[in-house]
């Protein structure tokens, strides 16, 4: 019996409803519908002992959104990028000629979660939660 790392490679098209808002000349998408470790907020004051995370992943999620025609992209969220014991995540916006190319990578090399660790754990998911919030904005031409 022998199992081996390997990788895993999904492709597949999708639509995200409601993913866009117009107003006036304007545009504003939010990327990400899957928002993993959102709200993962641990209660350090009634938490007395470690956390176990559910798995250790390498989770890498590359979204390629297509401008819209007669529209240019008028602001993307800045690249974010944390780095914790527990967890490493890379979020980056890239414009390609007419696609915006959406890239998103969280690691989880360790799944105890220690209670000294909470104070920062919390930061970053509250940190990572409002980069999910951010808005691509497209502007017609």
């Amino acid at each position: 019996w022998s199992i081996s790392n390997s990788i895993l490679t999904i492709n597949y098209d999708m639509s995200f409803k409601d993913a866009a808002s117009s107003f006036d000349n304007e545009i504003y998408l939010e990327p990400d519908f899957r928002k993993e470790l959102d709200g993962f907020i641990i209660d350090s004051a009634k938490r007395k002992l470690d956390v176990l995370l559910p798995y250790r992943m390498n989770q890498i999620t590359e979204t390629s959104i297509t401008i819209p025609n007669g529209y240019k992209v008028k602001e993307l969220p800045h690249d974010k990028e944390w780095k914790h014991p527990n967890a490493h995540i890379i979020i980056s916006y890239e414009q390609k000629g007419n696609k915006i190319a959406y890239k998103k990578q969280i690691q989880i090399p360790d799944i105890i979660l220690r209670k000294k660790s909470f104070s920062d754990w919390n930061r970053i998911v509250k940190e990572l939660g409002n980069q999910y919030r951010e808005q691509i904005v497209f502007v017609k031409q």
